[in-house]
């Protein structure tokens, strides 16, 4: 009897899913469970797509019959067909454009950093762009102080740490803000007979 498979995978929603990512997952399927037959490997992503994408899959197959392909050259036409054309300055746009929001945590915030860069191919300056863009997007106040007094050869992933400890510190130790307001009282003092 064989073995069950390790894992499961998820129907590719064209409308719904992301196929770098559903690409992604089926590898690790394949790997997972060593399947390496090609056939195989084009029958199961043929099988886990929804209706609409079996359809664009049919698609651009033609003339060829999409069971024909390999699973590589099927791939290669969803990679293709799914391949944004993006404009690497417009990408570097959004990037150097954006800010931490007010509510967004240090780590959220270093998240978010990592993945508008994605576009931008600074290649070997990756890491000094994710520092640098990372600082700078920090709204004035102790965190950012606190980040300004590292040197200059501090790596991208070490400030996330600064600035984590630093918000993690500055909310440990928050003390609630009471407003004082002025108190002014006029007594009247009733005059003696």
């Amino acid at each position: 009897m064989a073995e069950p498979y390790v894992g499961n995978l998820r129907e590719f929603n064209l409308n719904s899913s992301d196929w770098n990512i559903h690409k992604a997952r089926l590898q690790n399927y394949f790997k997972a469970n060593e399947i390496v037959n090609e056939g195989k490997k084009r029958c199961i992503l043929l099988n886990m797509m929804d209706e609409d994408a079996y359809k664009l899959i049919y698609n651009l197959s033609s003339p060829t019959l999409h069971e024909e392909r390999t699973y590589e050259k099927l791939t290669q036409l969803l990679d293709k067909f799914f391949a944004p054309q993006k404009s690497v300055l417009a990408e570097r746009y959004k990037f150097y454009e954006s800010k931490k929001h007010e509510k967004e945590s240090a780590k959220e915030w270093t998240a978010r950093v990592r993945s508008i860069a994605v576009n931008c191919e600074f290649g070997a300056e990756l890491e000094i762009c994710l520092r640098d863009k990372f600082v700078c997007g920090f709204e004035k106040g102790p965190i950012l102080d606190r980040m300004l007094e590292e040197k200059n050869e501090v790596s991208f992933d070490k400030m996330s740490d600064v600035a984590n400890n630093k918000m993690a510190a500055l909310e440990n130790y928050k003390i609630p803000f009471v407003k004082e307001e002025p108190i002014n009282h006029v007594r009247t003092v009733a005059a003696c007979p």
